[in-house]
């Protein structure tokens, strides 16, 4: 009912649309369920689902009321509003995610990657660093004030801790909660005493 396939005999040739309100526009796309769509930009591109947008070339999506914007081709974001915007080959998933970094993946709740090759996992955390990592509660890995990002960091656990990267060296905190390390070597925080080992590296404990 309401389906759209193919915008003109020139644009759309390929395209399939079932369900309510479904429109394929790209040639070689597929819509289905309602209120779904794939733009003329979404060639070869498929969604499913309950308002699901897909403009990415051979792109996929998913869900409810997620979101693959135009030129993020080659990625797939499925869940709850989760959505992929700049990267290309990035995965979105779960509840209201944001990937936007080339090659990442965000999954779990409330989370951006804008990190190249990055993944964040868990709840509320940013990641801005290269081939870097966070699967904890509050935390984010974020550029230094030079606006260098920094890379190979990982937050593992714990909550409401920060890196600030400005190298290519690596920061390590596992567990514990409110550490706020600037990179400059590797730092581990014990799980369960929280005791910092590091190697020149500034460390401070935030206020709880």
């Amino acid at each position: 009912y309401g389906t759209i396939a193919g915008v003109s005999n020139y644009v759309g040739q390929g395209s399939h649309a079932e369900g309510i309100s479904t429109q394929a526009l790209a040639d070689g796309s597929h819509a289905e369920g309602s209120g779904t769509t794939v733009t003329i930009d979404g060639i070869y591109a498929h969604v499913e689902g309950y308002g699901v947008q897909v403009q990415g070339i051979a792109s996929h999506g998913e869900g409810w009321m997620t979101n693959i914007a135009k030129n993020s081709d080659y990625s797939h974001v499925e869940g709850y509003g989760s959505s992929t915007l700049t990267g290309i080959v990035c995965h979105s998933e779960g509840y209201y995610n944001l990937a936007e970094g080339n090659y990442s993946h965000a999954q779990n709740a409330n989370n951006i990657t804008s990190g190249i090759a990055s993944h964040v996992g868990g709840s509320g955390n940013t990641v801005q660093g290269w081939c870097s990592f966070i699967h904890s509660i509050g935390s984010s890995i974020q550029p230094h004030p030079s606006g260098s990002v920094g890379s190979s960091n990982v937050i593992l656990g714990g909550q409401n801790n920060i890196i600030t990267g400005n190298s290519i060296n690596s920061t390590v905190v596992l567990g514990g909660s409110n550490i706020a390390a600037t990179l400059s070597n590797t730092v581990y925080v014990d799980r369960k005493s929280t005791r910092l080992n590091s190697s020149h590296t500034d460390i401070t404990r935030m206020p709880s």
